[in-house]
């Protein structure tokens, strides 16, 4: 049986092209991740510092229960590092929320160019299965039945 033919050649360049299409994928998708993070930072730092506010909020209301006597409470530390890290979180999520779409675009075409070079390659798969069958069913069988052809009946 023959190792070469041009449908084994063709599931081989579709399958390089599927794997560098994948590899290519991976990589877009990494910048589209890390800004993703920083929203997602942003977001994480909010609730804290949500949770924060209410704890602060939680001793005022005691305080002015008690009957509002002494120094008022004032923001905790962690409410004032929260508030930090919220404004410096929340300049780099506005530039990391205007990145995103051009990132999740290519992200996208990628993905849609994984997809059909994956059909591509399940094409090519099929047809190199079907041209092995022929080319052994040739072999094992076309012999014998190029005997049959030549030999007269009885």
């Amino acid at each position: 049986m023959p190792n070469d033919s041009a449908a084994r050649d063709a599931l081989r360049i579709a399958i390089e092209l599927h794997a560098a299409a994948v590899y290519e994928l991976i990589d877009s998708q990494a910048p589209e991740q890390r800004l993703s993070g920083v929203v997602q930072e942003l977001a994480t730092a909010e609730r804290n510092l949500t949770a924060c506010r209410c704890d602060d909020d939680r001793v005022l209301a005691a305080w002015l229960v008690d009957g509002a006597e002494g120094k008022r409470p004032q923001p905790s530390e962690q409410t004032l590092a929260a508030e930090r890290a919220v404004a410096e979180l929340g300049r780099d999520a506005v530039a990391a929320r205007a990145a995103l779409p051009e990132h999740q675009d290519k992200v996208q075409v990628c993905a849609e160019r994984v997809r059909d070079l994956g059909i591509a390659r399940k094409d090519a798969v099929y047809l190199a299965s079907v041209q092995a069958v022929r080319e052994f069913l040739d072999t094992e069988f076309g012999p014998a039945i190029q005997r049959s052809r030549t030999m007269t009946p009885a």
